[in-house]
């Protein structure tokens, strides 16, 4: 007999003790709507809603759906709900996207009442929006006119934020590897679309594409966490009284597998790397039938890490040590569509030499396939999936979201997936027990799924430094023929059809539709900063942090080395050193059985640098950090492998570190478009402290310069490198330059001590004196010259220099900013993708960075207006309560255990004490409206000493300068 409850039929109830919740799976008697319902000791409770929209176009037809459905809704019938939840709502996350099949509506937040407001604000959106022609036209795309006789232009978010993604030749090839193994499916289609044909995309036919797709029957909801289960039944059961059953099938077809073997080649706009040869990408690729038992699907899984799951494992090895590119690019199996895939390349590949890459491809699958994998590979990668399932939800993004997205494709494209549930170690068990009974398991996938698969593809793309100038003449020359079409009555109907929507944009909500969104009050806040463990522990005269965290019997151990130490000529060596000391090997063993000793016997170490302002004095707390986490038990193996890496790491190892800096120079220029908001945002700060300098020369522009210069002079300069990278050790490992901080229950650390003593007495004793950096100054206004058709635009102000001293009230002002000028002005009126304002409060820099931006000009204008903005602002009471709550909900994290011990070695770094951050947590409480206006003289102050960095294409640079917006000083061709 079933169980009825509040109307939703019980379907399943599962304890899942591995992941410390209750799972219980319900489906709506009168709609069909699927439930997940998991109840669980965890304050961060989490929501989402997603739906089934498979595309038959690359219109972007579900990408702008996403959009426009949080543009205002039956309830809520403010222009910009979704805004509105990010300026005053206390969420921990807040966001949607849309993916090949579906589209997802997840939110979460620490606070119950924030928490209930954001459920009730994305239901009614999602399901009764109002989904007007002008949230269309801004969200996805318009023809504009601002004069009868001016240009002709395209706008809209999601259009220019896929032209962005065209210009990302990684994007690119992702897409054009899914897409070549399709013809006729939704999956051979960009769901995000593609800009020509976004611009054929109607009204009509959005409307339509919402009524079929967002509907009950065809929506899978999920809740998480420690709120009221019965609340999420009754609540859902109310909500979808008025929908009934519909029988639409939205489940993407499969897709028969043929004897296909297609080649595509596309062009891409190259980075100028300054080599001989511009180089392009190609990647191999299967389709696989559906893959149904969630058993074969986790060892296929294994399968994948053995092959590519680390720079040690087969396949990536070969790849990289065949000299035919820079970089491997995708990998392996993939299970998020319907029917898995299998996808490999390398990028960094000369255009004649892509024969020889597929050929090495097929060349180790088979030798694989003949002689199997070392069995301390798979158990490496065993005990690697082991440590991540037990460290499940230990990010910063919210635990409960990752058991949705866990759970999600099962779900959605249903058979036995449907029903599984995420009981990891089960299955680990009986993953252990099928590889010992038929040592093939492993292997068999590559002859059934890949070597005897005709289904496959070749995709490569091609550098052509016109591509990007063939693409933007072809939008041209399309407004031009419709410029030409246009008779002046036709032309004027345009350019009203422009000022409508700026009037809407502009235009703002009535008192009586802002009043019917759901509110925080200052009461809802906690008061008392957050505090995290830490405590000084003497060691044999080493400074020991200790943060005794209960971490589900892991252990977290931080050694960090202040990189003062270092002369400032080899800082830019310092990401190289870091790379090699992880990655060479160590005394006897060679980077590859290295590896796969950390692999197997511990958690994972990594090496990286760590960077913060100090609250007091210039200098920042610059640190290399050797890290490492294990199980209690594997303690005495993970200190074992810190010291040989400390003492033994193979820096010398010519070829291998020539491979290394190759893949930093190839990730560096491939995060250059997708990331330019960053590199511009820390090339603005540069000069303004020691910190934000460092950042800049060892992970910004500088860096990137550096690493070109290391990796196309490395033979000639061999001897120098290895001299410095030994020099870096020598300065840096002694026991005077060293931190130590672990995070762990005390009880464990106990043990942990006793095993680092003897490591500690081995280190040499001093390093020399700290050094002092004389800080090389950057450009202040500044063109970084990139191939794109769209633009990243940053100005900052100083406002030290202005006369301004911090106050917490800088952050609600920041705010107020954000969400209200940037968001109206930047993005919605400008077409940008995003844009935001921040403020650093240990330099006074306050700084505005637009991203996937159309203009130059008009943006660096909105950011000079933005002290008018300000001292205008009309802020009630109510309005100023808002924005006080919305920041507080951006500073107050459910912080997972690794994270709270990271957060308390960081606020020891800085000199950061609880009455200076209860401080400023009671300054932004009483922040007043003079705060505001005041911080408005002082950014028109700072304004005639402003600095700029734009980075896009050098067209729209020159256009900037002739308008007079900005006068370079330097241009740098990226």
């Amino acid at each position: 007999m079933s169980i009825i409850e509040h109307g939703f039929e019980l379907l399943a109830d599962n304890p899942l003790p591995e992941l410390s919740c209750n799972l219980k799976s319900y489906r709506h008697v009168r709609t069909g709507a699927r439930l997940v319902s998991a109840v669980a000791d965890d304050p961060n409770k989490v929501f989402g809603v997603s739906f089934r929209t498979p595309v038959g176009d690359s219109s972007g037809i579900a990408h702008i759906l996403e959009h426009s459905v949080l543009c205002g809704s039956e309830r809520y019938p403010v222009k910009k709900p979704f805004l509105e939840m990010l300026r005053n709502s206390m969420h921990t996350f807040l966001n949607a996207f849309t993916a090949l099949d579906r589209t997802i509506y997840p939110v979460a937040s620490l606070n119950l009442r924030s928490f209930r407001n954001l459920v009730s604000v994305y239901l009614d959106a999602v399901f009764h929006p109002l989904l007007t022609e002008a949230a269309f036209e801004q969200e996805g795309w318009h023809l504009d006119l601002e004069e009868v006789d001016g240009p002709l232009q395209y706008r809209g978010v999601v259009y220019n934020e896929m032209k962005g993604a065209q210009a990302n030749p990684h994007s690119v090839l992702m897409r054009a590897s899914t897409g070549s193994l399709f013809e006729d499916h939704p999956y051979a289609h960009d769901s995000g679309g593609v800009a020509h044909e976004i611009r054929e995309l109607t009204y009509p036919r959005l409307k339509d594409f919402h009524a079929r797709h967002y509907h009950p029957s065809n929506a899978w909801l999920f809740f998480y966490g420690d709120d009221d289960p019965r609340w999420r039944l009754e609540t859902l059961d109310t909500f979808f009284e008025e929908f009934m059953f519909r029988a639409d099938d939205t489940r993407v077809p499969l897709y028969p597998l043929a004897a296909t073997r297609r080649t595509v080649e596309l062009p891409f706009s190259p980075i100028d790397s300054g080599q001989e040869t511009e180089k392009g990408f190609i990647t191999a690729n299967w389709l696989l039938p559906e893959i149904d038992d969630p058993l074969e699907r986790f060892l296929v899984g294994i399968t994948s890490s053995c092959l590519l799951g680390s720079q040690s494992a087969p396949l990536y090895k070969a790849l990289i040590d065949s000299g035919l590119g820079e970089s491997v690019v995708a990998g392996g199996f993939s299970f998020d569509l319907r029917q898995p895939m299998f996808t490999v390349g390398l990028e960094g590949v000369e255009p004649d030499r892509f024969d020889r890459v597929t050929t090495l491809i097929e060349k180790t699958l088979s030798n694989l396939a003949d002689t199997g994998f070392d069995d301390d590979l798979i158990e490496a990668v065993i005990n690697s999936k082991d440590f991540a399932h037990r460290e499940f939800g230990n990010s910063s993004f919210p635990k409960g979201l990752a058991i949705m997205a866990g759970m999600l494709s099962g779900q959605m494209h249903g058979g036995k997936r449907q029903s599984a549930t995420l009981g990891f170690q089960d299955t680990l068990k009986q993953a252990r027990d099928r590889i010992e009974a038929d040592p093939d398991v492993l292997t068999r996938p590559l002859r059934i799924h890949l070597l005897d698969n005709p289904h496959r593809s070749t995709v490569r793309l091609v550098p052509d430094t016109g591509a990007q100038d063939v693409q933007r003449r072809a939008e041209r020359e399309r407004l031009d023929e419709l410029e030409a079409c246009l008779d002046p009555s036709e032309r004027e109907g345009i350019r009203d059809r422009s000022l409508w929507l700026r009037q809407y944009q502009t235009e703002p909500d009535s008192p009586e539709a802002l009043a019917s969104l759901p509110v925080l009050n200052l009461s809802d806040i906690d008061k008392e900063t957050r505090e995290y463990p830490c405590e000084e522990i003497p060691l044999d005269g080493v400074q020991y942090l200790s943060h005794d965290i209960a971490t589900n019997g892991i252990v977290y151990v931080s050694l960090l080395f202040d990189l003062h130490h270092l002369p400032e000529e080899l800082l830019d060596h310092v990401e190289l050193f870091a790379d090699a000391l992880r990655q060479t090997g160590a005394g006897a063993l060679d980077h590859v059985a290295f590896s796969r000793r950390i692999s197997g016997t511990t958690g994972g170490i990594g090496v990286a640098t760590d960077l913060h302002s100090k609250e007091h004095g210039e200098e920042a707390a610059a640190h290399l950090v050797v890290g490492g986490k294990c199980l209690v038990h594997q303690m005495e193996d993970m200190v074992n492998l810190l010291e040989q890496m400390l003492r033994s790491a193979r820096l010398d190892s010519r070829d291998r570190v020539r491979q290394l800096a190759t893949q930093a120079r190839s990730h560096a220029e491939s995060s250059l478009l997708p990331s330019g908001h960053s590199f511009v945002g820390c090339r603005l700060a540069a000069n303004n402290s020691e910190a934000d300098w460092f950042d800049e020369v060892t992970g910004g522009i500088a860096a990137l310069q550096s690493m070109r210069t290391q990796a196309d002079n490395f033979i000639a300069d061999w001897d120098r490198t290895a001299a410095v990278l030994e020099e870096i050790r020598t300065r840096l490992f002694t026991a005077d330059n060293l931190l130590v901080s672990v995070t762990a229950p005390s009880s464990d650390q106990r043990r942990l001590r006793e095993l680092l003593r003897p490591v500690l007495e081995r280190l040499p004793d001093t390093s020399g004196p700290c050094q002092r950096w004389q800080r090389t100054q950057f450009p202040e206004e500044e063109g970084l010259v990139v191939p794109a058709p769209i633009q990243f635009v940053g100005r900052a102000y100083d406002l030290r220099q202005a006369g301004y001293e911090h106050h917490g009230s800088m952050a609600v002002a920041a705010r107020l900013v954000n969400t209200s000028w940037l968001w109206a002005n930047v993005r919605e009126q400008g077409g940008a993708y995003g844009c935001s304002a921040g403020y650093n409060r240990h330099t006074g820099q306050f700084s505005c960075v637009s991203y996937r931006d159309p203009n130059v000009a008009e943006t660096l204008s909105v950011y000079d207006a933005i002290p008018s903005f300000l001292d205008s602002a009309e802020l009630s009471d109510q309005d100023l309560i808002q924005l006080i709550v919305g920041t507080f909900g951006s500073l107050d994290r459910d912080l997972q255990p690794r994270a709270q011990g990271q957060t308390a070695l960081a606020r020891f770094l800085t000199g950061s004490t609880r009455d200076m951050r209860q401080q400023r947590r009671a300054e932004i409480l009483e922040t007043r409206p003079e705060h505001v206006r005041t911080l408005a003289g002082f950014l028109q102050e700072a304004g005639t000493t402003s600095n700029t960095v734009v980075m896009g294409s050098a067209e729209a640079l020159d256009k900037a300068e002739t308008s007079g917006a900005v006068r370079f000083r330097a241009r740098t061709v990226l």
